[in-house]
């Protein structure tokens, strides 16, 4: 039957620890009905070599691999707190069943990946999800979606008026690209809040935004 979905966990959600643990349960709860491969965030980890590289300034390279190498210490965390979760670091690896996949194997050579701090988990999640051939790409923040010029929530949004736009948002501003190129419809869903993405994977309807590949 395939992979349902490509979930990336923020690395926003380490500011509540308490609230990250409620959700990884939560998490693994959905990855025995569904089969998701999750993929991490970079987090504080990743804040650690944006700060080296502030003071030292790193070549692009240099801090996009410290980036990358950030996604799999995260990673390792999570698997930490759902022990019942298989870890994989290659894409062959992963078959039709759930894991937490370690991205900086299978990424660190990938071109479509620019080495830039424009180019974050979400980016990452989205091209792997494209490699993987998975059409529904979820990425978990600590707030509820994108929102306009009011404050309020952005329902659902075009992939091309993220291109478009120079206004600076929780998503990246790579991943919209290949979320375009690849067809994938991807949510923004707040993983702090309880249920909401079991609900979501559930099809039901919950405060988020949905970026359409279009």
């Amino acid at each position: 039957m395939g992979l349902d979905a490509v979930v990336k966990v923020g690395g926003s959600l380490l500011r509540d620890l308490r609230g990250l643990k409620r959700f990884c349960r939560e998490l693994e709860e959905a990855s025995r009905r569904l089969k998701l491969v999750i993929v991490p965030g970079g987090g504080v980890f990743a804040d650690v070599v944006r700060k080296v590289d502030e003071e030292l300034k790193l070549s692009s390279k240099a801090s996009h691999i410290m980036a990358l190498m950030s996604m799999d210490q995260y990673g390792m965390l999570l698997a930490d707190l759902m022990p019942n979760m298989k870890v994989k670091e290659k894409l062959g690896e992963v078959k039709e069943e759930s894991c937490i996949l370690l991205p900086f194997r299978e990424v660190k050579d990938d071109d479509a990946l620019p080495a830039s701090w424009e180019t974050t988990g979400d980016a990452v999640a989205a091209r792997l999800a494209e490699r993987l051939g998975v059409g529904l790409l979820v990425l978990v923040k600590d707030v509820d979606g994108l929102l306009n010029d009011e404050g309020r929530l952005i329902e659902s949004i075009e992939a091309s008026r993220l291109l478009q736009s120079s206004k600076p948002t929780c998503i990246d501003s790579v991943a919209p690209k290949i979320i375009l190129r690849a067809g994938i419809t991807c949510y923004l869903v707040n993983g702090l809040t309880e249920n909401y993405l079991t609900k979501l994977l559930r099809g039901e309807k919950v405060p988020c935004t949905r970026i359409d590949p279009r």
